[in-house]
C-alpha cells in the first residue's frame, strides 16, 4: 500500500480562516497608511484623495463583482459569501502594486479581471490557480501602462531609473553616488521615502509585517526567506561578474515589489505549493525568474510576474515533492540543490550578456544652425525690405530704428514688420548692439532671435566689411534673415 502525505487538511491550527485574512488585511492597510503618509509629505493632499478614490473603486469593484456572482451563479446569500471569500484582500494588494499616478478605469477593469477571471471562474476562494492580485496587475501593466493621471504628481522609481538610464549595471563610485542621491540612498531606499509603487517603496515596514506574520502562522516563513535570499544571491553573482560591489544585491532587495511580493504575494497558501520542499522551491523559482526579468527582460520590474509563472509550475512542484515530508534526505535535497545549481548557472550565463551602460550627459541643443550662416556680402532686402525710420544721435553713438518685414509677412493677415534699434559708433565705425523694439513673427519661434547668443554677433561688427557674417538661429533662419536686412539698413545708412 502506498501513502501520499500533505500537510492540508490533517494540519491543525487554532487561527480560522477568517482570523487569518483579517490580521493579514490590518498588515496591508498599515502599509496603505505609509502609502498615505508618503503621498501626503512628498506630493501633497492632491495625491492622497487619488490614493483614496483608487482603493475606494478596488474595493467597491470587488465587493460588487462577487456579491454579483453570489446572486446570479453561487445563488447563495450575498453576505455569507463574501465573508467566506474576502474580495477586499485581493482589491487591497492590487491596489498597492499600481503607481499612485494609475488611471481609475484601468484599477477598475484591473480589479473585475482579478475577482472574475483569476478567482471566481476557477470556483471563487481556495481554488484558484494564479495569485488573483498578481493577474489583475498585469492586466493594468500590460494594456494601460500608459494611462496615467496627469494632474498627479510623481517622480522617478529607483526601478526604472536604474533599467531606463544603466542597463540595471553601475560600477563606477561617481555614477553609484548620483544615482543613489536621487533616493536618498540606502537609508532611503530602506525607509521608502521615494516614488514607486503604493505598497512597495518602505522595505523596513514590509519586513517588519513579515515577522509579525510569520510569527502568528500566518505565513510560511520559507517563501520570504528563500525568495529573498534567492534574490539576493543571484544578483550578487551579477554584482560580483561586473564589480559592481555588495550594494548591489542589496538594491535588488530594497526596491521595486520584491519585499512586498515575498511577505504578501508569493505567500498565498491557495496558489502555491503545501510541502516544505515544494514552497523552498517554488520561492527559488520566483527569485530567479525576477532577477532574469530585471536584468534581461523588456520590464524594469518581475515580481508579479515570477509569481504568476511559478503559479503555472506549482502542480508539477508538488507532484515532484509529494509524500517526502519523512524522506526529506533521499529526494528533495538532491532536488533542491539541483534548482540552486541551475539558477547560479542561468544567472551566471546572463551576467555575461548584460553591460555597463554609462550614461552619456545630455547633448546641449543647438542653438545657432552649423549650416546656414548669413553675410554682409548677401542682400537680404529683396525678400525681407528694410528701411530706417527714426535716428537718434548720443555721442559718438548713432541708434537707428529700423522696421524689416519678417516671417510674418506671406503668413499672416495685417502682418506687422519687425522694428529693431541699431547702435553704431561712428568713431570706430563699428556696431555696438541691436535690439527689438518691436516683435511681429511667430511666438515662441521667430523670437529665439531675441536671445543674446544671436545677437551678440553683431557686436563689433565693421560696417565697412564685405564679409563679416553670423550664423541663423536654428528653426528660426527667417527671422534671422529679418534681423540681417535690418543691420545692412542701419549700415548702408551709417556709410550715407
Amino acid at each position: 500500500m502506498k501513502f501520499k502525505l500533505n500537510p492540508a487538511p490533517n494540519y491543525h491550527c487554532g487561527a480560522s480562516t477568517r482570523k487569518v485574512m483579517l490580521e493579514l488585511t490590518v498588515c496591508l492597510l498599515v502599509v496603505f497608511a505609509f502609502a498615505l503618509f508618503y503621498q501626503f509629505t512628498a506630493h501633497g493632499i492632491g495625491n492622497v484623495i487619488h490614493t483614496l478614490i483608487l482603493m475606494g473603486s478596488a474595493l467597491v469593484t470587488a465587493v460588487v463583482c462577487e456579491v454579483l456572482w453570489a446572486i446570479l451563479v453561487a445563488k447563495e446569500n450575498p453576505l455569507d459569501y463574501l465573508r467566506d471569500s474576502f474580495p477586499w484582500v485581493t482589491a487591497i494588494i492590487l491596489v498597492l502594486m499600481v503607481p499612485v499616478n494609475t488611471q481609475v478605469y484601468p484599477v477598475i477593469i484591473g480589479t473585475i479581471f482579478a475577482i472574475v477571471v483569476a478567482k471566481l471562474f476557477f470556483g471563487g476562494f481556495g481554488t484558484n490557480i494564479f495569485n488573483p492580485a498578481a493577474a489583475g496587475c498585469a492586466v493594468i501593466f500590460s494594456y494601460f501602462a500608459t494611462s496615467v493621471a496627469k494632474d498627479v504628481v510623481t517622480g522617478a522609481t529607483p526601478t526604472k531609473t536604474i533599467a531606463g538610464t544603466y542597463g540595471w549595471i553601475i560600477n563606477q563610485q561617481d555614477v553609484l553616488d548620483k544615482f543613489m542621491d536621487q533616493f536618498g540612498g540606502m537609508f532611503g531606499l530602506l525607509t521608502g521615502m521615494h516614488d514607486g509603487a503604493l505598497g512597495e517603496t518602505c522595505t523596513i515596514l514590509i519586513l517588519v509585517l513579515g515577522v509579525y506574520l510569520v510569527v502568528r502562522n500566518i505565513i510560511d516563513w520559507r517563501v520570504p526567506v528563500f525568495y529573498l535570499g534567492t534574490v539576493f544571491v543571484l544578483a550578487l553573482i551579477i554584482g560580483l561578474y561586473h564589480g559592481a560591489g555588495l550594494w548591489y544585491p542589496v538594491f535588488h532587495l530594497l526596491t521595486g515589489g520584491v519585499a512586498f511580493g515575498a511577505v504578501f504575494m508569493a505567500t498565498d497558501p491557495v496558489t502555491n505549493p503545501t510541502t516544505r520542499a515544494g514552497k523552498i522551491i517554488f520561492a527559488i523559482g520566483c527569485g530567479l525568474i525576477t532577477v532574469l526579468i530585471r536584468v534581461k527582460g523588456s520590464l524594469p520590474e518581475g515580481v508579479l510576474y515570477s509569481i504568476l509563472l511559478m503559479n503555472m509550475l506549482t502542480p508539477w512542484i508538488e507532484r515532484a515533492c509529494v509524500g517526502v515530508q519523512y524522506n526529506m534526505g533521499k529526494k528533495v535535497m538532491p532536488l533542491l540543490a539541483g534548482v540552486v545549481a541551475v539558477a547560479c548557472g542561468l544567472t551566471f550565463v546572463v551576467s555575461t550578456m548584460i553591460a555597463p551602460v554609462v550614461p552619456q550627459p545630455p547633448k546641449k541643443p543647438s542653438f545657432l544652425s552649423e549650416t546656414q550662416h548669413l553675410s554682409l556680402a548677401d542682400d537680404y532686402s529683396a525678400d525681407y525690405p528694410a528701411k530706417v525710420t527714426g535716428k537718434t544721435k548720443d555721442g559718438s553713438n548713432v541708434i537707428y530704428t529700423v522696421e524689416a518685414n519678417g516671417y510674418a509677412f506671406g503668413h499672416y493677415d495685417n502682418a506687422q514688420p519687425n522694428v529693431y534699434n541699431v547702435t553704431i559708433d561712428t568713431a570706430t565705425r563699428t556696431v555696438v548692439k541691436v535690439e527689438y523694439v518691436k516683435f511681429s513673427d511667430t511666438e515662441y519661434v521667430g523670437d529665439t532671435t531675441k536671445d543674446s547668443r544671436f545677437m551678440s554677433q553683431f557686436e563689433g561688427m565693421s560696417i565697412d566689411s564685405t564679409d563679416a557674417t553670423v550664423d541663423a538661429v536654428t528653426n528660426a533662419t527667417i527671422t534671422s534673415k529679418s534681423v540681417m536686412s535690418a543691420v545692412q539698413a542701419a549700415i548702408n545708412a551709417a556709410r550715407g
